[in-house]
This record gives C-alpha cells, sequence and structure tokens, in this order.
C-alpha cells in the first residue's frame, strides 16, 4: 500500500481534531465518506389526519486504518426536520476488527494520568465534530444524540469474530463504554441546559446507576435514569407520534409491530377518533416495560438506549429603533394586497415607472391638471393610491385593449405572482434548496445515497476479516474498489488509489510509558521482605508448614546454660513425642549362632 505525504493541505474537519489528541509516534489513515442532505421516510409517525414532518437524511461513514488493515469504524445518521430545524444524530453502526496492536490501541500523554483509548478517542471526535456542524448551521434548533447499544461479536467487519485477540465487550460493559464515549461532549455542554439519559429495559435505578460514567455525587452534570421522549395529549402527541423509527432499532420494530396489530383486528378505522391511550400501550412507562419483555431486551442479556439532548440557543428579540424616519402617511388600506404591490413597486422602481406603466405610456409623459391644462404637477399619495387601485382593477378585468390583460399573461407579472404566489410553492423551493446544501461537516469525499449505499455494501458483503492476511486483503481490496466511485465524484483529496488522510499525532507522550518497556519492574519498599541472615555456628533447620509444626516438651529441670549440639555426620534424628517413640531393638552381631537361637526358643515358651 502506499505511503503518502502527510502534509495534505486539505485536511478534512475531523482529520484535523483527531490529530490535536493522538501522540507523536503514532500515525493512522482516515476515510471519511458522507451524502448530500436528501429527503427520507418520516422519522415520526403524524398524527391522524396530519401530514408527515418532512425530514432529510445525511450519512456520515469514518474508517480508520494501521498498518494497512482497517481498525475502527463508525456510521453516523443525520436526521432535519425541516419545519422546526431540530437535527437527530444517530449512531446507526459501530465496529473494530481487532487488529489494533496493543501499543497503538491505548496510551498515555504527558498532560494525562490514565490511559487514553484510540478507538474511544476517535468514537467521541467524529460524533463531536458533526454536532458542532449541525449547531453551527443552526444555533437555534435542538440537537438530540441517539444510540441503541447492543453487544454483537460484529458490525462492519465480516467474520472479525473468528479473531482471538478481538475484545469484544458483554452487555453491561459495552452500555459503560458508550456512556464514557457520550460523556465528554455532555460535560462541555452540560452548564448551557444539556442532559443525558440512560435506559435499560428490565434494570432498576440502582443497576442502571452502576454504569453511569464515574463522577462525584455532588456534581451538577449528572446522567438520568430515563428517557427524554414526552407525550401531549394537548398537542395530539401519543406513543405512537413521540418514538422514532431509526434503522435496525428494536423500539421502531415493536413500535410496527403494535401498529400492524392494531390494523389485523380492525382498529384501523378508529385510529382517526382514538382517545388519550392507545391500545394495550396507554403510556411510555407501559411500552418500555412491554420492551423489557422482548426477546432482544431478555433471556439472560441487556440493552442500553442512550440520550444527549442539547437545547438550542434562544432567539433573541429585535431591537426597537429609538428614533423613527418620517414616512408617508398610511392610507386605511395599507394591509390590503395593493398596499404591498405599492411597496414593492417603490423598492424596485420609481412612483412615477409604476404610474406610467400602469397607463401604458412614456415615463416622460405627464397628465395635466384640470385646474391648468398647460401644468403638471405630480399626483399626492392619496390620488396615487386610488389610482393605482382602479388601474389594477383593470388591468386585472378580461379585455384585449391591453396585452397585460390576457389571460395568459397576466399571471406571468413579475408583481401579481409574487402577490398570488401560494404557500406551497415556498415549501417546495425550500425541500429544494436542502437537497442542494453539503453535509454539516465538510468530507474530503462527498457521494449520493446510491453510491454511498454501494461503497458500505461493499465492505459488508465482500471483506473478510477472519485472519491478519486476509484482513490486509480485504481493506486494500475495499479501499482500492471504493476508489472509481471516489473517484467519479469528483473529490479525490490526493492521488493515487489509497484516497485516505494521514494523520500523525501531535501530543507527547508520558515519560513513564517510555520507561516502563526498558526497566524491570520495581515494587514498593512496603512489599519487600528481607531475607534473615542465619547466626553463627548455627545448625541447619528444616523449616515446615504451620500445620506440621508440632512444640517440643520442656524438661522440668532447665539447664543453666544452652550448649550447642555437636556436630556429628550422622544423619539428624527426627524428635518424636513419648507417646511415638518405639525402643530399636540393640545389635546382637557379636554373639554365635548357636546361641542366639537358644535365646529365641526360651522366648517362646
Amino acid at each position: 500500500m502506499s505511503s503518502p505525504s502527510s502534509n495534505n493541505p486539505s485536511r478534512s474537519t475531523i482529520a484535523s481534531a483527531i490529530s490535536e489528541l493522538l501522540p507523536k509516534d503514532l500515525t493512522i489513515s482516515l476515510y471519511h465518506l458522507a451524502t448530500t442532505p436528501a429527503k427520507t421516510a418520516p422519522l415520526f409517525t403524524p398524527a391522524p389526519g396530519k401530514k408527515p414532518a418532512t425530514t432529510t437524511l445525511e450519512s456520515h461513514f469514518i474508517a480508520i486504518s494501521h498498518d494497512n488493515i482497517l481498525v475502527f469504524a463508525i456510521e453516523l445518521l443525520v436526521y432535519t426536520l425541516v419545519a422546526t430545524g431540530e437535527r437527530i444524530i444517530f449512531v446507526s453502526k459501530a465496529d473494530s476488527s481487532g487488529y489494533l496492536p496493543s501499543s497503538a490501541a491505548s496510551y498515555v500523554l504527558a498532560d494525562s494520568e490514565s490511559r487514553v483509548s484510540l478507538v474511544k478517542t476517535v468514537a467521541t471526535t467524529a460524533i463531536r465534530t458533526i454536532l458542532e456542524g449541525a449547531q453551527a448551521a443552526n444555533p437555534h434548533a435542538k440537537v438530540t444524540l441517539s444510540l441503541f447499544a447492543r453487544s454483537q461479536t460484529q458490525y462492519l467487519f465480516p467474520n472479525s469474530a473468528a479473531n482471538k485477540k478481538k475484545h469484544v465487550l458483554e452487555d453491561r460493559g459495552l452500555i459503560a463504554w458508550w456512556c464514557r464515549v457520550f460523556d465528554p461532549i455532555f460535560q462541555q455542554r452540560s452548564n448551557a441546559g444539556a442532559k443525558a439519559y440512560l435506559l435499560v429495559p428490565g434494570f432498576d435505578r440502582l443497576q442502571t446507576r452502576k454504569l453511569f460514567p464515574p463522577r462525584g455525587l455532588d456534581s451538577e452534570s449528572q446522567w438520568v435514569d430515563g428517557h427524554p421522549l414526552v407525550t401531549d395529549p394537548k398537542r395530539d402527541l401519543t406513543v405512537r407520534e413521540v418514538i422514532p423509527h431509526f434503522p435496525d432499532d428494536p423500539k421502531a420494530r415493536f413500535l410496527d409491530e403494535l401498529m400492524q396489530d392494531e390494523e389485523d383486528t380492525g382498529k384501523k378505522k378508529t385510529v382517526a377518533r382514538r382517545g388519550k391511550s392507545w391500545g394495550t400501550v396507554p403510556n411510555l412507562e407501559s411500552f418500555w416495560e412491554m420492551m423489557s419483555m422482548r426477546q432482544e431486551c431478555s433471556l439472560g442479556r441487556c440493552v442500553g438506549f442512550i440520550w444527549v439532548v442539547i437545547e438550542g440557543e434562544p432567539k433573541k428579540a429585535p431591537k426597537l429603533k429609538d428614533t423613527v424616519e418620517p414616512e408617508t402617511p398610511v392610507s386605511p388600506q395599507a394591509e390590503s394586497p395593493i398596499t404591498q404591490m405599492t411597496e414593492l413597486a417603490e423598492t424596485t422602481q420609481t412612483i412615477e415607472a409604476v404610474l406610467a406603466e400602469s397607463q401604458n405610456v412614456p415615463k416622460t409623459e405627464t397628465t395635466p391638471t384640470e385646474s391648468n391644462p398647460t401644468e403638471t404637477t405630480p399626483p399626492t399619495t392619496q390620488e396615487f393610491t386610488k389610482k393605482l387601485t382602479l388601474d389594477t382593477k383593470t388591468s386585472l378585468a378580461p379585455s384585449t385593449d391591453s396585452p397585460i390583460l390576457s389571460p395568459k399573461k397576466r399571471f406571468h407579472s413579475d408583481t401579481v405572482s409574487i402577490l398570488l404566489s401560494p404557500r406551497k410553492k415556498k415549501l417546495k423551493t425550500l425541500e429544494a434548496e436542502l437537497s442542494l446544501k453539503p453535509p454539516l461537516v465538510a468530507a474530503p469525499v462527498v457521494l449520493d445515497e446510491k453510491r454511498y449505499t454501494r461503497t458500505i455494501d461493499s465492505l459488508l458483503n465482500h471483506s473478510d476479516f477472519a485472519t491478519v492476511e486476509l484482513a490486509k486483503e480485504g481493506s486494500k481490496n475495499w479501499i482500492r474498489g471504493s476508489y472509481a466511485v471516489v473517484k467519479s465524484s469528483n473529490t479525490i483529496i490526493r492521488d493515487g488509489w489509497d484516497w485516505g488522510e494521514v494523520i500523525t499525532g501531535t501530543r507527547e507522550k508520558a515519560a513513564e510509558e517510555k520507561k516502563a518497556t526498558s526497566e524491570p519492574i520495581v515494587l514498593n519498599a512496603g512489599l519487600i521482605r528481607k531475607k534473615e541472615k542465619p547466626a553463627e555456628n548455627a545448625p541447619a533447620v528444616n523449616v515446615l508448614g504451620a500445620g506440621m509444626i508440632r512444640k517440643k516438651a520442656k524438661p522440668m529441670e532447665p539447664e543453666s546454660e544452652p550448649t550447642p549440639a555437636p556436630v556429628s555426620k550422622e544423619p539428624a534424628v527426627n524428635m518424636l513425642s513419648a507417646g511415638l517413640i518405639r525402643k530399636k531393638p540393640k545389635a546382637e552381631e557379636s554373639k554365635p549362632e548357636g546361641e542366639k537361637v537358644e535365646e529365641t526358643k526360651a522366648k517362646e515358651k
């Protein structure tokens, strides 16, 4: 794989943010794909009798590679409600391949005491950058981060579960890890009213709090055990209208099943006249209680729903002008459409030009007065308004004297078309403008929805990460295969088929981190126990375990001075208690053989 220079002038926003958080001896490659905003299916179910809210969607796929192998990837979906400007950022997928070496997986920076995870750093930075782009586009709109945490062996890297080095977190560990990913974003905006929520169906408050990021009890920026969804019967917002339909989301599937059951039982005709409750789910508490009984949230497993809600900045009231410029007196017809057309005419051309155009005469021609036919005086405001009203009514009436009065041409007039333009036409224009806008965050590669989907599918369906060799080949094939798609988008950031951005860190590592690899581990002084030196002329003693030591009985008359036992070449004798001592018969080697036999017979008698 080629190794292009890291001095890339067209560094993307996410690449610049990540490079400021990595150590200097770490180099990775970043691959960022994005789509332009496009109209998508409604995120929320509309209330009966109402049209669904117009919704746009843009996607972001961020992947990193190390030593020519893709090691981590995350996909973010940004939904925008066009009417209100509210944005919901949903973390769709995230996965690691397990081929990141331990030296690059975590490190200690010079200004930090704890170890930093590379994967966590990339995930938090990607989410924060997209969020900041959404806030910059509309500071007054609410932004919500949403995530569904469920432990799986693999999401984005096929067959990576076969890699024994891949560390797959269990359910509770994964939920706690994602809370730590979201927590820096929440802490940065907690003073501005941001709130963070965690809900684990089937867990009580104590079990859920154990998964929160560590923080003091007196901290004001605490996580909330619950959810931010709110129903409002007054606005006709029930359970079905406040739950979003994210892809591969269990609560959305449960919602669809409830709606399907309602249709199958013949209740569809009563939906338009429904009350505050909805079938078997009268409120959100009942909904979450039923969610805890579903297969995805039970059978010994747990899943977590995480939200971070950031309210928009309040709009400032317009300042009143201290001085008012003198204006022309307003006529009683100021609120009529004719007055609006008059104001438009004053901004585009002079009053004389408008009057001349309505009379179909040249600009320089004047109208004589009744008192003096030879003199010409400009008309007053009331006379002009009255004259313009009569001329407009005449121009709208059917006649063949003037070309403006033609039925085919009269609606092509600029002033009349603006006056009669419907609201729907403005909405269509707004949707068209949104679809042509660039992504919230400038990405090196911007694709349409079809080419974006094709590029992601090639990674999911045409790669293998079971071994190191297969992972290298799969990473190379995906990068080279997507190069054709990237090249067709005219957004190549440099020459060569490896279109990723090379990122080298800018931070210093801690000094202890460098010494740990060369110096041996030193124990604390309190953990070291010195070996006692043996006394001079002391015999060697076999040290037995505590359970095998038996104290020797003290003699009746203690000796005046203990004397060391003489050193003997004979083997040491084990001292036994009196009850266990059995005297050894004396040796009778000096007696002849015949005497020994006679003594034996005498003993037998």
